[in-house]
């Protein structure tokens, strides 16, 4: 599968870091979480991680290796 196509799951999701963090860079994400503190976290941290600014110079500079 190419780099960026795809749908990423997070069957532990927690906070929702990563879910946040593909959202903001356009990637698709399911999370799942069955500890209801951790879900009502992430329904608020969620959409605040989203929202934050992150230059582009920074995403571009990254290199990813696939061995």
């Amino acid at each position: 599968m190419p780099l960026g196509e795809g749908v990423v799951i997070d069957p532990f999701m927690g906070s929702g870091s990563t879910v946040a963090a593909a959202e903001a860079v356009g990637v698709c994400c399911i999370g799942i979480e069955r500890n209801l503190e951790y879900y009502e976290m992430s329904h608020t941290a969620i959409p605040k991680l989203i929202a934050l600014e992150t230059p582009k110079q920074q995403i571009q500079d990254l290199q990813l290796t696939l061995w």
